[in-house]
């Protein structure tokens, strides 16, 4: 009597009575197996017994554990374990799953590239029914440029149930971002721009970090704050999307909005049609940064014409300022300049008139007030940026055995090309009454 291999009885021969033993090993197909039986006794009538061992009910088992972590660079996981179901669908339970350049899904001796991971997937030959298979889910996955991980949580279900509770393992898939970065790929290695920096620019490359500006490089004469005009357009690489941000003022970082690098790496293009105006003197040189603090590339070396010398009064000078002999007072007088030297004098004393100067909100404290001399500020002042200056005049109360008399003032300021030679802005009377 042959007997197939998942099946054993005891004894298969002998002498008298016996009971017959059958034991029959783990059955892990889904449809039960049978086996007829037959023995003859010694002159007696052949006789026959059916053994029927039931199958197991349709399982999943995922036996890959833990977190399977993949590179920004990209690179290739498995998640795999044991079932009999006739079909298989991979699922995501919580989270984002990366997007894969390849799935492959091998189950027993089948084999079969998946476009979509997550769709159910008929196991050709249906090995399930007589026995478990191993499956294993092979995922390979590109570079990540966005800069957010992606984490999302995956089980394997039966699924020929819809939805599926015959599911088993959670396993945790992520793949780490990208660090920022920021590339340029124009070929414009210089330029040379007037003082008014009126020059058309287009510059561009890639990148994925939130902001991007202009931004002066260190040990360059350019300087932050100063009024500018461009365009800068982002299309994301995958998605197509596209931002459009007007950048007004240099050394800023403008914001991209919705931040498309968290999830995708994207082109850029700052389109320049006003660089900042150079209102200093002297000409500048050096390179501005494009992108933000952390991560920035150079752009191209820039060479920019200083401007005009310049000294204008922006507030109103009155002919006349009376104050009360024995009462103390200030004249004030500001306006805008990038020369080295400004100054108020008497116009007959040779006296020097207690003044104070301010430069940008903040005293000057090497001026010398009646000095008409190129660099009576500071031979550096003006000569990258114009500045703000105040003139304070302070007016003393007068001793009561004093006899007031009127004072002529005249302020100006000298200009580095004219021989030494001032240039008086006004002049006015103080009276004391």
């Amino acid at each position: 009597m042959a007997l197939p291999e998942w099946l054993e009885i005891v004894p298969t021969s002998g002498e008298g009575d016996a009971v017959l033993e059958l034991s029959a090993q783990e059955h892990t197909g889904r449809e039960a197996r049978s086996a007829t039986v037959s023995g003859t006794p010694d002159g007696g009538t052949p006789d026959t017994l059916e053994v029927i061992q039931e199958g197991k009910s349709a399982y999943v088992s995922v036996l890959t554990s833990g977190v399977l972590t993949v590179p920004a660079s990209g690179g290739s996981v498995a998640l795999g374990g044991m079932s009999n179901a006739v079909a298989l669908m991979l699922q995501l339970e919580s989270g984002a799953m990366p997007e894969p350049s390849r799935v492959n899904l091998l189950a027993d001796s089948y084999s079969t590239d998946l476009e979509d991971p997550f769709n159910p997937v008929q196991i050709e030959g249906d090995p399930g029914a007589d026995a478990e298979y191993v499956f294993r889910y092979g995922m390979t996955f590109p570079e990540r440029l966005g800069r957010a991980e992606i984490r999302g949580t995956l089980s394997v279900a039966d699924a020929a149930i819809i939805p599926s509770s015959n599911k088993s393992g959670l396993v945790r898939l992520s793949q780490e971002g990208a660090s920022p970065f920021i590339t340029r790929a124009d070929k414009v290695p210089s330029l040379s721009i007037n003082a008014n920096g009126k020059y058309p620019a287009r510059l561009y490359g890639e990148g994925n970090i939130g902001g991007i500006g202009l931004l002066p490089a260190s040990g360059s004469n350019f300087t932050s704050g100063a009024a500018m005009k461009a365009t800068l357009t982002v299309t994301g690489k995958s998605s197509g999307t596209v931002k459009t941000v007007e950048l007004t003022e240099s050394g800023k970082v403008y914001p991209i909005p919705d931040d498309p690098g968290v999830d995708e790496a994207y082109e850029w293009e700052l389109l320049i049609q006003q660089w900042p105006e150079n209102t200093g003197w002297s000409d500048k040189s050096g390179k501005w940064l494009i992108g933000d603090a952390d991560t920035n590339v150079e752009g191209p070396q820039l060479s920019q014409g200083g401007a005009q010398e310049f000294c204008e009064v922006e507030t109103e000078v009155l002919p006349t300022y009376s104050f009360p002999k024995l009462q103390e007072g200030t004249i004030s007088i500001k306006g805008r300049s990038n020369s080295t030297c400004v100054f108020i004098r008497y116009v007959s004393l040779s006296a020097t008139p207690s003044a104070t100067m301010l430069i940008n909100g903040e005293e000057a404290l090497e001026w010398e007030p009646g000095n008409a001399e190129i660099g009576n500020i500071a031979s550096y002042r003006g000569r990258y940026e114009a500045y703000e200056w105040e003139i304070r005049l302070l007016v003393p109360a007068l001793p009561g055995s004093l006899r007031p008399q009127d004072i002529s003032y005249v302020f100006g300021w000298t200009p580095q090309d004219a021989g030494g030679n001032s240039i008086n802005l006004g002049t006015f009377v103080l009276k004391r009454t």
